[in-house]
């Protein structure tokens, strides 16, 4: 009796560690289970699965769309299906991860109704009279369907000003599934050093910088300069006077950077002087910012 009371109590704790999603994958992207799953593929513009181009589905704010079905843990469409309409190599399929940054993946995981984006390598179209396309970068394109509003948040510099050059716009983040802030052709000077910044409570918090410790993120708060396949944030931007700062767990060699209370959340510094777009996502209530920088 006691031999057996130890065996169920043994499969209990193997089926807690093991089951759809744990402490070390809350996505369920182990795809430990045999069952089916449907997923959601950005292919971007330039991406074709089957040869066929993505289609636009509403409700997931995807352009370039493509619902796939598969047995949870079986290989998702490789290089052999995705291919591209400017010769660029498709590479992978990457995701947000619950830990901050993306997270490549290759099997179908069990957690229903993600949206995964396809990276591909670098353009080899030889030179014609329109630029070759790369891929989309790690916060992807605001989608084209949903008109692009400027919004109260500004790079603020040391100056302390509010300049209509630097204001934010609004889209869709079709890569990270949220609402993402942006500005395309930003021209900047290398050592010039900037907070997020908004004049009228932009964040609802009441507090003219971000992040804020007015989201009471217990833990912290600060920012995550992601890195991509294509674009490597930590090449422009430097944070100063981090807390905490290393390596995230996402695959690109992004970086997040941490303030712990009383510390004042710190300015970041432009690297090089250059023209960029700049794309910036908000989470944990506005206590942390995740940053993606590309040259234009």
């Amino acid at each position: 009796m006691k031999k057996q009371r130890i065996i169920l109590i043994l499969s209990l704790f193997v089926t807690s560690l093991f089951g759809t999603r744990t402490l070390l994958d809350p996505l369920g992207l182990s795809g430990a289970e045999a069952a089916s799953n449907t997923v959601y593929l950005n292919l971007t513009k330039i991406g074709k699965i089957d040869n066929e181009s993505g289609t636009l589905i509403e409700d997931k704010y995807l352009e370039y769309g493509y619902v796939l079905t598969l047995p949870v843990g079986q290989a998702l469409p490789g290089s052999d299906r995705i291919t591209s309409t400017t010769n660029a190599t498709f590479v992978g399929w990457v995701i947000q991860s619950p830990f901050g940054g993306l997270q490549k993946i290759s099997t179908m995981p069990s957690a229903s109704g993600l949206i995964l984006q396809a990276h591909f390598s670098k353009d080899t179209t030889p030179n014609t009279s329109e630029p070759p396309i790369t891929s989309e970068p790690i916060t992807s394109e605001p989608s084209t369907s949903q008109p692009d509003e400027q919004v109260d948040l500004y790079l603020r510099f040391n100056s302390g000003e509010y300049l209509s050059q630097y204001r934010f716009s609004e889209g869709y983040s079709q890569v990270l599934n949220t609402q993402e802030y942006f500005i395309l052709g930003v021209s900047v000077t290398g050592g010039q050093s900037f907070h997020f910044g908004t004049p009228t409570n932009f964040s609802g918090l009441n507090d003219e910088t971000l992040p804020t410790y007015q989201s009471n993120k217990p833990d912290g708060i600060g920012y995550t300069l992601s890195n991509g396949a294509q674009s490597k944030t930590t090449d422009y931007l430097q944070v100063n006077g981090a807390s905490e700062q290393g390596p995230t767990n996402d695959g690109f060699g992004s970086t997040y950077h941490k303030y712990i209370s009383p510390t004042p959340v710190g300015t970041i510094t432009f690297k090089t002087t250059g023209v960029y777009d700049i794309y910036v996502v908000f989470w944990d209530n506005y206590g942390w910012a995740q940053i993606y920088v590309t040259p234009h």
